[in-house]
């Protein structure tokens, strides 16, 4: 077998493809929730929603729980504003307090591919996996981005073929596979 595809769309998808979004359930009410809110309806009013969440960060009787998914909410707002590096450093703060945090280190891995850190990416997105996330299909699809960079397309296919058996109507994930061609090669 032999993959064939184009692949100059995989920084474009993963920026469509919503998948540096695995929101952090905060309880509760106050700025902590406010910015989990501002997490999962995309808020656009990036300056205000960040500094609530830096705002919530400061409360010193916070939960490690909910100030670890502050940090993560925070990274999220972090790169849709395009600061990757700053996105990086709430997200490991957050695998501080919580190291095995599926959200966190999916979105980490969506970060680091935007950085061009692939490798870093892969290990991220596969410990992902590994605890079991319950955004399997997203954690998946950002792996094959990371590997198609690799230039491991195999792994990247095999990925997209899982993402989209996991979640049909993923369009990100779809468009990605459509991509490739699968050939018989003779032995």
């Amino acid at each position: 077998m032999k993959l064939v595809g184009s692949f100059a769309l995989t920084t474009a998808l993963l920026a469509l493809s919503g998948v540096g979004n695995a929101q952090s359930l905060v309880l509760g009410d106050g700025l902590a929730r406010q910015c989990y809110v501002d997490a999962v309806t995309g808020n656009k009013g990036q300056s205000r929603a960040i500094a609530r969440c830096e705002a919530a960060l400061r409360n010193i009787g916070m939960s490690r729980l909910n100030r670890a998914s502050t940090w993560v909410n925070l990274g999220i707002l972090q790169m849709r504003a395009g600061d990757y590096e700053e996105s990086l450093e709430s997200y490991d703060k957050s695998l501080k307090i919580a190291p095995d945090s599926p959200e966190a280190l999916i979105n980490r891995g969506a970060a680091l591919i935007y950085l061009d850190r692939n490798e870093e990416a892969v290990i991220d997105l596969t410990r992902s996996v590994d605890l079991g996330t319950k955004r399997l299909p997203e954690a998946l699809f950002n792996r094959a981005l990371a590997y198609e960079k690799l230039e491991q397309f195999e792994n990247a296919y095999y990925d997209l073929q899982k993402a989209v058996a996991l979640k049909p109507k993923f369009d990100a994930a779809e468009k990605a596979l459509s991509r490739y061609s699968v050939e018989e090669v003779a032995q």
